[in-house]
């Protein structure tokens, strides 16, 4: 995925910006990974609120997990319309963060999931029908 990083926020997220990271922002977010603050950019706003990260003064809350963004982080996989998707990401993480299958993760410092949300896995290894 294409990375576009707000100006101002080049220590978020540093694990995800390997490769080319854009200048400038996309018109459209589908296919993109974007890392900013909703607290600054309209577009990160609506997206964040999509999937309910709460922000407020540095400070992420979501389903009754809160960290610090300067301490720690959080992704999401967010559904656009017609099947499209794009990846947020906020705060600073020194190591990449552990994700799994989730779709959501708020994560340490280091990485470690602190709160996730995952799809069921209903087929493959590790279920039965009953």
């Amino acid at each position: 995925m294409r990375v576009y990083v707000e100006p101002g926020r080049s220590a978020w997220m540093k694990p995800l910006q390997r490769g080319r990271v854009a200048a400038d922002p996309p018109s459209d977010p589908a296919g993109w990974i974007l890392i900013g603050s909703p607290e600054t950019t309209p577009l990160m706003r609506d997206l964040c609120k999509r999937v309910g990260f709460q922000v407020s003064q540095g400070q992420l809350s979501y389903a009754g997990t809160t960290i610090d963004l300067e301490s720690g982080g959080a992704i999401a996989l967010v559904e656009l319309d017609e099947g499209r998707r794009c990846v947020i990401a906020l705060g600073k993480v020194a190591l990449r963060p552990h994700t799994g299958r989730a779709q959501l993760v708020v994560v340490d410092r280091l990485g470690r999931a602190l709160r996730a949300r995952t799809e069921p896995k209903t087929t493959g290894l590790l279920t039965h029908k009953f």
